[in-house]
């Protein structure tokens, strides 16, 4: 077996690790100490770095029960908002793609996690999470000194000491801002109350939880800013890639939406188990999406399958961590199918009829899209 730094390492295919890291969680879904993050940089409490126990399991039923399918259909309103708005930058700048998911998936987790809805392009609490989601997985690379040598927190004068003290003072401003900010408007705004901090600050009789579950809620919702933003904007990222690259699964997508909604509006969440082919376009999209893609793009693999097949094929088990994230599931979906009902993604090419690298054309698919991008 192999190791690094004297630590075993085990290779495991996409079965052993569902039945290790989800069935048997309680047995093998631990997480290494690092020590730059969690003794020295001040993030022991961010979700990745809490070590399997009493504190990981708390957090663990904290998040499902934030984040299940039933909680979840609250914010389809606000998803769907956000990602009609990101249609229309398609539409009017499309060579500025990456920025507009960016945006998006912004303010969408911003607006589930806190109950925040992000006007401005430089609002000042995404600001400091993207800060922080960057700080964070620096931290967390294992690449210090200080991660694979302990006796180096003896040694003064190296690197890892000034970074780390330099990101711990900057922990309160990361952590508290978009928290205090939600308990100011708890009160009153019916986003802050809908939101995850929002279903886990307050309990079933009315009151406000004790200050160990508001911390574990703060580093909750700090933790899945990043993991959200992160992950979706990867899957939008690959999803786009692959439909510019195969028309054939596109257009098979696009005559499903057309069959079954027409073009006098853009898919709803309603819709969604109308749309079985568009289901095997997400799917597959995880699957061939992760960071060494599986092969050839071929959404068909998912119909067809029984119920048990079906579910140990499913890339939504792992791409998001292990278990659900019933909100990235949906943000990530409606988000794809709204592209694929407005526009046909095509590859950019230069005058020679050379395909750029990573350039896409969003061409509205028909007559109707800009008019109805204007609602």
């Amino acid at each position: 077996m192999p190791a690094v730094f004297g630590t075993p390492l085990a290779m495991l295919n996409s079965q052993a690790a569902m039945d290790l890291l989800d069935k048997r969680g309680q047995l093998y879904s631990d997480r290494p100490h690092l020590p730059m993050a969690a003794d020295f940089s001040g993030m022991a409490d961010l979700t990745p770095l809490v070590r399997y126990g009493e504190k990981f399991q708390f957090g663990r039923r904290l998040m499902n029960q934030a984040l299940s399918t039933r909680v979840v259909t609250k914010w389809e309103q606000g998803i769907a908002e956000e990602s009609r708005a990101m249609l229309k930058l398609l539409h009017t700048r499309p060579t500025e793609f990456i920025g507009h998911l960016n945006k998006m998936t912004g303010a969408m987790v911003m607006m589930s996690m806190y109950g925040h809805r992000v006007i401005a392009d430089d609002d000042p609490y995404v600001k400091l999470a993207i800060e922080f989601m960057e700080a964070s997985a620096d931290a967390i690379t294992g690449r210090w000194i200080i991660d694979f040598l302990p006796i180096a927190k003896y040694i003064p004068g190296l690197a890892f000491h000034k970074q780390a003290a330099a990101w711990r003072a900057r922990v309160p401003d990361w952590v508290d801002k978009a928290f205090d900010s939600f308990k100011e408007n708890m009160d009153s705004s019916e986003d802050a109350k809908n939101s995850l901090c929002g279903s886990l600050m307050i309990t079933p009789d009315g009151s406000l939880v004790d200050q160990e579950t508001e911390n574990r809620v703060k580093w909750i919702a700090t933790s899945g800013f990043g993991a959200g933003l992160d992950v979706m904007v990867a899957c939008l990222s690959q999803f786009i890639m692959a439909m510019a690259l195969n028309p054939r699964a596109q257009s098979q997508a696009q005559k499903e939406i057309d069959e079954v909604i027409g073009r006098d509006r853009f898919p709803e969440f309603s819709d969604r188990e109308s749309l079985p082919y568009m289901e095997c376009i997400f799917k597959e999209t995880l699957r061939w999406g992760t960071p060494a893609p599986l092969y050839i793009f071929k959404p068909e693999r998912f119909l067809g399958l029984d119920p048990k097949e079906a579910a140990k094929l499913d890339p939504t088990n792992y791409v998001f961590g292990f278990g659900r994230n019933h909100f990235a599931h949906s943000a990530v979906w409606f988000s794809m199918v709204g592209i694929l009902s407005a526009f046909e993604v095509s590859p950019d090419v230069d005058k020679g009829g050379h395909t750029k690298p990573f350039k896409v054309r969003f061409t509205p698919r028909h007559r109707k899209v800009p008019d109805l991008l204007s609602q």
